[in-house]
């Protein structure tokens, strides 16, 4: 049986667990602007990443289910990318915090993880399958800040 292996980007949306600061830098973002606390990015916010809304990955998923993909490795990331700074402005705005977005010099033990700009590459999955992501960042961080905001639980849960 041959498997098929979808490499996804930086995926958020509601039910994503916000309270491990071990589980990507959107749920931080998230986190932190629910609860009006400041944003803090490492080096000058000016890194680009890719960001995925939980409702594409789904539909990725579903559309990798062919057999014409079968036993392939495909990328699954959105359109566009977006600088870090830009993507906790969004994010901020949209939750109406009060916290905001500072920027802070890399700690010396964190310097050799900065991987500075990262875009996947979806051409394969488009090619194969026509899949893209339609659920734009700024939509997309609207629509999980609503959900949170109508299930704080999430915001404690472990």
């Amino acid at each position: 049986m041959a498997i098929t292996s979808l490499r996804l980007t930086n995926v958020y949306g509601p039910r994503q667990r916000l309270t491990s600061d071990r589980l990507g830098f959107l749920p931080v973002f998230f986190r932190k602007a629910l609860r009006n606390e400041r944003i803090e990015i490492f080096g000058d916010g000016t890194q680009r990443r890719d960001c995925l809304y939980v409702g594409d990955v789904v539909d990725a998923l579903v559309a990798a289910t062919a057999d014409r993909v079968a036993g392939e490795v495909l990328n699954v990331g959105s359109r566009r990318d977006e600088s870090l700074g830009s993507i906790a402005k969004l994010i901020v705005d949209a939750a109406g915090s009060t916290g905001g977005v500072t920027y802070v010099p890399w700690p010396e033990e964190q310097k050799r993880i900065d991987i500075g700009s990262f875009r996947t590459d979806s051409r394969r999955i488009h090619d194969a399958l026509g899949w893209r992501s339609r659920v734009d960042l700024a939509q997309g961080i609207a629509a999980t800040v609503d959900f949170y905001r109508g299930d704080a639980w999430y915001l404690s849960s472990t």
